[in-house]
């Protein structure tokens, strides 16, 4: 299963997104629909 964290939204100051491990990163909402119609989520 493939994993997508979003760069908006609340994120703490202590927070680092970028160390999670996710599969991918958006900066907008627009970006989650794109990626959703692109990705099998297999990772």
């Amino acid at each position: 299963m493939a994993s997508l964290v979003a760069l908006f939204g609340y994120i703490g100051d202590e927070d680092d997104p970028h160390t999670w491990g996710a599969d991918a990163l958006v900066e907008t909402p627009g970006e989650i629909l794109a990626w959703l119609t692109t990705t099998d989520g297999t990772a």
